[in-house]
């Protein structure tokens, strides 16, 4: 499926920037289509109004960066009420302090009940990704897409700081400021001497076998996939059945699967995992493995490996786990 990038030459980074998320989540350079960039726009010798109607006319899957300057320009709106006649599938992005209640998007060819995402919101370009991944027809790690995600939002924070103008700052500023209460990330600090004590903690539990089953089951599907965030609450449904791919990817019953609320509520009470995201009423629905743990994950030392790989190969379809049996 073609992707078609409807924006502003004004809102040119935080297109790049989702060029390249798309990139770095599988969609081939040749089915993005993004008018500012070389090698994603209109190619030399076409007329650029034709080759525009040609490429909406094929029907490919529009995404709308929408933004006051979006609204602003006449060649956008024209842009928008081509693909809404042909019936395009799309979804709208909002820049960073976009304002839904701008009368002009109200009143305007896309239908404001329909879903939008801001994408200074993680969760909401979490829902972006799953969509384009369901476009896409196919699985995508859950590594790729945490890495694909810190860049995209990395690319965010470096134009807030680096070069954006006083207006645009102010602006994304309120963006953030308005997606807080729905998404309260968690930021990274340095590594104090608790976080380490923890990891000696962490380490020392796994060596002596103090860890239930279901617990080194979950740190093998986090150090399998190079993944350091959990979902919790209607997160975790989502969580599971990444954990029922890694279980069927790697020949092992659903032990974990069944069991991942008791394992993650366990490395909760170690104090091994910290917050990483609330809902809208406070309540955390994505957990984090504590820096100094995550900071070791894929480099942990042999005898730990080996503790994780003895677990992992109890669990093989068709072996026998004698601890659940009633003799």
């Amino acid at each position: 499926m073609k992707y078609f990038i409807s924006h502003s030459s004004k809102n040119l980074h935080y297109g790049e920037s989702i060029v390249q998320l798309l990139i770095d989540i599988g969609v081939p350079h040749d089915d993005i289509i993004f008018t500012s960039k070389s090698g994603f726009g209109i190619p030399k010798g076409e007329n650029i109004f034709e080759w525009l109607k040609s490429q909406i006319e094929d029907k490919p899957f529009v995404i709308y960066l929408l933004s006051d300057d979006y609204y602003s320009s006449v060649a956008c709106l024209n842009e928008m009420g081509a693909a809404w006649i042909v019936e395009n599938e799309h979804i709208a992005l909002f820049t960073p302090g976009f304002n839904l209640n701008n009368s002009k998007y109200n009143e305007g060819a896309i239908d404001p009940r329909k879903m939008g995402v801001f994408i200074d919101n993680k969760y909401d370009m979490l829902e972006f990704v799953t969509l384009i991944s369901k476009n896409e027809n196919r699985f995508i790690k859950p590594v790729i897409i945490d890495q694909a995600i810190t860049s995209f939002f990395n690319s965010i924070e470096n134009y807030l700081h680096n070069g954006n103008s006083v207006n645009n700052h102010n602006s994304i500023n309120r963006g953030i400021n308005e997606t807080k209460e729905e998404s309260k990330l968690h930021t990274p600090v340095e590594v104090d001497e608790n976080s380490k004590s923890l990891y000696i903690k962490f380490s020392d539990s796994i060596k002596e076998k103090k860890l239930s089953d279901e617990e080194l089951l979950l740190i093998n599907y986090m150090v399998d996939i190079g993944k350091t965030t959990l979902g919790d609450r209607w997160m975790a449904k989502g969580e599971v059945q990444n954990i029922r791919n890694w279980e069927e990817i790697n020949e092992l019953n659903n032990y974990l699967s069944s069991k991942y609320n008791t394992a993650l509520n366990k490395l909760k009470l170690r104090n091994f995992l910290d917050v990483y995201s609330k809902t809208s009423h406070g309540n955390p629905r994505e957990f984090v493995l504590i820096e100094s743990i995550s900071n070791h994950l894929l480099d942990l030392p042999s005898n730990i490996q080996q503790v994780l790989t003895k677990t992992k190969e109890k669990y093989h379809e068709g072996s026998i786990n004698t601890m659940d049996l009633p003799f």
